[in-house]
């Protein structure tokens, strides 16, 4: 079946949208007939109606919002997140046609995913002070991150201990003149994607059929209602008001650093999170009221 799709501006005619009917062989000739019959006519009002067949590939799509969404809506930290999770979900879904990924697709991917490990040898973990030796050689985060081909971000989590992928590691070691083993630790894993993983990933390849959503090139995000594994809370330690009272009186101690006797009895009394106290400063803490802002 083919549907005019009109004139390029050199005035050539597109290339016009087609679909393919496959009769039913256990139907009769007018049956198939009829039913052909009906599937032009819905063809051509999903073309008019800009809600056109899309043949384009998955993994072509999503290099396409990379190109055009992404690099120009998140932050160098948000693409290279998402770029992490493409190699699982070409594996799964990139070579399917994105008009003919159905919500029942989405649900298996979600089921593999739950049976994949996390990948293994894949993480390091700065062992010095980062600051100190970009203090020596006299560079910055950023001017670090532009010599190694790598995220502000990612300088930052090394700069802080935090986990960073080996690959990026290995950049960081060349721009710094330095072996990797003698600044990264090796991290392995071989623990199963979490809930909250999967639910990552799911929202990478929501965000890129919103997208496809957006500019017309298919009518509904099979992501939408997806059957998300759940992701379970722990549940929190809390001291009990004996074990509170004993731990305030340790505080109370003359052998107590100042700090922390500060530390926890404005976490205690005032119920305060960790980043919030660390957050303080002298003029939040009102010394004639007795009250911190």
């Amino acid at each position: 079946v083919r549907v005019f799709k009109g004139y390029a501006p050199d005035g050539s005619q597109l290339k016009p949208y087609t679909a393919s009917f496959k009769p039913d062989p256990n139907k009769t000739d007018r049956q198939n007939e009829k039913a052909l019959n009906k599937f032009a006519v819905d063809f051509e009002e999903k073309c008019r109606s800009g809600q056109t067949v899309n043949a384009e590939k998955f993994e072509n799509f999503c290099e396409t919002w990379f190109e055009n969404y992404a690099e120009r809506t998140l932050k160098p930290s948000g693409v290279e997140r998402c770029r992490e999770y493409t190699p699982r979900v070409y594996e799964k879904l990139g070579h399917l046609r994105i008009d003919r990924i159905t919500p029942r697709e989405i649900d298996g991917f979600i089921a593999w995913l739950g049976k994949q490990h996390v990948e293994k040898a894949a993480n390091a973990a700065f062992k010095g002070d980062l600051k100190a030796i970009l203090s020596r050689k006299g560079m910055t985060q950023k001017s670090l991150a532009e010599q190694a081909g790598v995220s502000s971000q990612t300088i930052k989590s090394a700069a802080e201990s935090k986990l960073i992928r080996w690959e990026n590691a290995e950049k960081i070691s060349a721009a710094l003149g330095e072996p990797c083993q003698k600044l990264f630790d090796k991290r392995t894993d071989d623990k199963m994607l979490s809930p909250k993983t999967i639910k990552n990933y799911v929202s990478f390849v929501s965000s890129v059929f919103d997208y496809a959503v957006h500019i017309k090139a298919i009518k509904e995000n099979p992501c939408k209602n997806a059957a998300l594994p759940k992701i379970l809370q722990a549940e929190h330690k809390m001291f009990t008001i004996d074990e509170a009272k004993r731990f305030l009186d340790i505080l109370d101690r003359d052998d107590t650093p100042i700090k922390y006797r500060a530390f926890f009895q404005l976490a205690i009394f005032g119920g305060f999170r960790r980043g919030e106290i660390l957050g303080l400063e002298w003029e939040d803490i009102d010394f004639d009221t007795g009250v911190v802002h």
